[in-house]
């Protein structure tokens, strides 16, 4: 099987890997690779394409078989740069850690097409902000391992001491305090308004130990190749539908009528293509409205008012019901937080 131009796909590499990782807990290989949904012939080139729903698939197993266990910090304690392939080596050589984000920032989506990441820089810190879809968020350990990978990644890379000054997660915690005291070595905030890591801005500027700019820069022009050739493949129905709801947002209510005219489909179809991906129109629709939000309120340029006529609500108590909704805090507070 291989991954078809309409649906969300990642590296090989990466569902290999958390293959091998369930293995190297007791799991029987065919076990995994039919959680995952591939075959060996699926993962025998670590650059081609997969979908993207054999990750899910192995950490729903995982979250069966070993409830109570943290992991997601087990396989982020694990997980080599290597896997990630060319952006992994291009973030290894960049010049400094500015760099190193920027590359990451610019490229990430080859890797994850679901992961978004805001950056903000304000006072001296720097926010680095993770997003994701609603079944990560749900299973809460591969979101672990995501701020958990980020967070070991700028250990390895910039050493011990210029670790993240926080670490953020929405939900409860799962495991006891000392597990994420030993992994992230710094505090670490559950039930939060938003996921991800802090750290001094005045690392950004700190040189790479090692690292070879002349390699960082041919990888860096072979990613752009990659980012070429992605984007010029149709996205998934979900992401069309969520771009045509965001390109929408500012004129007003959009309907899922709306979406579907653009698409050239009927309202039923948009729904059942959503369906098949477990998902809702006003559900994209919410998950459109809550990034952006997020991404205007931490540019600080726009009042709250503002924000929420762009999202297109018609007066501002119902975006604020919202964004308490989705991250427990107000608008404003979120917004204090941000910077």
């Amino acid at each position: 099987m291989s991954a078809t131009d309409d649906i969300p796909s990642v590296y090989a590499a990466l569902p290999a890997a958390v293959i091998a990782f369930g293995q190297a807990q007791g799991l029987e290989r065919d076990v995994l690779l039919n959680a995952a949904g591939l075959t060996e012939a699926d993962l025998a080139d670590p650059d081609e394409f997969v979908p993207y729903d054999s990750l899910i698939g192995v950490w729903t197993l995982f979250a069966a078989r070993f409830p109570g266990r943290p992991m997601g910090l087990e396989y982020a304690a694990v997980l080599p740069m290597a896997t990630f392939g060319a952006l992994g080596y291009a973030v290894r050589h960049a010049p400094n850690a500015r760099a190193a984000v920027q590359a990451y920032l610019r490229f990430y989506r080859l890797v994850d097409p679901f992961l978004g990441v805001t950056v903000t820089e304000r006072d001296g810190r720097v926010r680095v902000s993770l997003e994701h879809e609603p079944r990560v968020f749900a299973l809460a350990e591969p979101l672990e391992m995501i701020v958990g990978i980020t967070v070991r990644n700028a250990r390895d890379l910039m050493g011990r001491e210029h670790a993240a000054s926080l670490v953020a997660f929405p939900h409860p915690a799962r495991h006891p305090e000392a597990v994420y005291a030993a992994f992230f070595e710094t505090e670490v905030v559950f039930e939060a308004g938003w996921t991800g890591l802090e750290f001094d801005a005045a690392l950004l500027d700190l040189p790479i130990p090692d690292a070879d700019p002349g390699l960082g820069r041919y990888l860096v022009a072979h990613l752009e190749e990659r980012l070429a050739q992605h984007r010029a493949k149709p996205v998934s129905f979900a992401d069309r539908v969520a771009i045509e709801i965001e390109a929408r947002l500012a004129q007003g209510e959009v309907t899922q009528g709306d979406v579907a005219g653009v698409l050239n489909v009927s309202p039923r179809t948009l729904q059942r293509r959503l369906d098949a991906d477990g998902l809702t129109f006003s559900g994209v629709l919410d998950g459109v409205r809550k990034r952006r939000a997020q991404e205007l309120l931490a540019d600080g340029a726009l009042s709250v008012q503002e924000v929420a006529y762009l999202l297109g609500y018609s007066e501002p108590r119902a975006f604020h019901r919202s964004f308490r909704r989705w991250t427990g805090s107000s608008a404003g507070a979120w917004r204090r937080g941000a910077r």
